[in-house]
């Protein structure tokens, strides 16, 4: 097999998973806003090689979301002015992924 061929598959495949990580953390960045009666905005978002963050109003409090690149996680955290940050949730990008594509229409 022709290496560079694999390598440029390889790269593709996984610039379209961070692509399709990036469209569920805005899909649930949209959810949440209806959850907390107020649309969902991005207020603050900062992209680094291991990690993607974004902020939003959720309510009263303040909504961290966290991505975690090399483990395809993300996570949403409660900033409470007592008690710090608070998790609230976690998915597994890939799954949630696999879970909607599973769902699409003619499937």
């Amino acid at each position: 097999m022709n290496t560079r061929t694999d390598r440029t598959s390889s790269l593709a495949a996984s610039a379209a998973l961070w692509a399709s990580a990036f469209v569920v953390a805005a899909m649930i960045l949209t959810q949440a806003g209806r959850l907390a009666g107020n649309q969902a905005r991005a207020e603050m978002a900062a992209d680094g090689s291991e990690y993607g963050l974004v902020t939003t109003k959720g309510g009263n409090e303040e909504l961290l979301y966290v991505l975690e690149k090399r483990a395809g996680r993300i996570f949403v955290y409660e900033a409470r002015q007592n008690d710090g940050l608070v998790l609230l949730d976690f998915a597994d990008v890939g799954e949630v992924v696999t879970r909607l594509s599973g769902k699409g229409e003619g499937k």
